[in-house]
């Protein structure tokens, strides 16, 4: 779906609506950068990685929790500083999405867990 350029322009009901989403959609992002901060720096919805900042004592490696199913499209898209990736033992992850580690340049060791079933398009491109 697009919509187009002013659609809503002089609605001002639709207008302060989309100004509240706006303001919800900050405070949630400010809320997981807090949040990543102090932990291992996944945010993690339904058992979903939907993203990633690497938190200030970043070493490269990152540990997939167990209980992770799926890393979410574009889930740590760009974030060179990464250099490997493995998965706690018993790891439930089945589904990596499209683009999930594109452009992640320093990414060289990667060592799946037998339960993907599923690997999106271009999951590990530009590495």
């Amino acid at each position: 779906m697009k919509i187009g350029r002013k659609a809503i322009y002089g609605d001002a009901t639709a207008e302060e609506c989309l100004a509240e989403t706006a303001n919800v959609v900050a405070a949630v992002l400010y809320r997981f950068a807090i949040d990543a901060s102090t932990s291992n720096g996944m945010a993690i919805v339904n058992n979903t990685v939907i993203g990633f900042v690497p938190p200030s004592n970043f070493s490269g490696q990152v540990v997939m929790p167990q209980g992770v199913t799926a890393i979410g499209n574009s889930a740590f898209t760009g974030v060179t500083s990464i250099t490997s990736l493995s998965f706690a033992s018993g790891s439930q992850l089945q589904t990596i999405g499209s683009s999930a580690f594109y452009g992640c340049q320093n990414l060289t060791s990667v060592n799946l867990p037998n339960s993907v079933t599923s690997i999106g398009s271009n999951t590990f491109r530009g590495l």
